[in-house]
């Protein structure tokens, strides 16, 4: 706990970077952290895709899924496994999935279907740092 009311936070030595990195602590990896609870459900969400266990999801297991709980189209599940197999063995990792889930939910998932078309759907939104690239 840091208190600092009735103290400038510029002005005094030290406080600013205090704040901040107690801010950083609690926001990115505290219990209530949505960086933490972000990183447990994709962990969740792999394994049940992951129907026949064996640590990879293969198109048949990914189709299977988004055809059951989004309104997906054939296409658009090929290009999303496409984009989201960095090194293109045919299959997702738990790494790769874990890398690209958030920026499929933050750019192109909304309302349980694919915002953009399957042609849309680029390398970009998917592999590139930070935040994906808005649609």
């Amino acid at each position: 706990w840091i208190p600092s009311y009735g103290r400038d936070i510029n002005a005094e030595p030290g406080l600013y970077d205090q704040v901040m990195n107690k801010a950083k602590k609690t926001l990115l990896h505290g219990k209530t952290s949505g960086y933490r609870s972000q990183n447990q459900i994709s962990k969740n969400l792999f394994d049940r895709i992951d129907a026949n266990g064996d640590g990879v999801l293969q198109l048949n297991e990914m189709a299977a899924y988004l055809k059951k709980n989004t309104s997906m189209a054939n296409e658009q599940i090929q290009r999303l496994m496409q984009v989201m197999d960095a090194d293109k063995s045919g299959d997702i990792s738990r790494e790769e999935f874990e890398k690209a889930f958030p920026k499929v939910v933050a750019g192109l998932v909304r309302r349980g279907s694919i915002v953009v078309g399957p042609s849309e759907i680029t390398e970009s939104m998917i592999n590139s740092k930070g935040t994906a690239n808005k649609v």
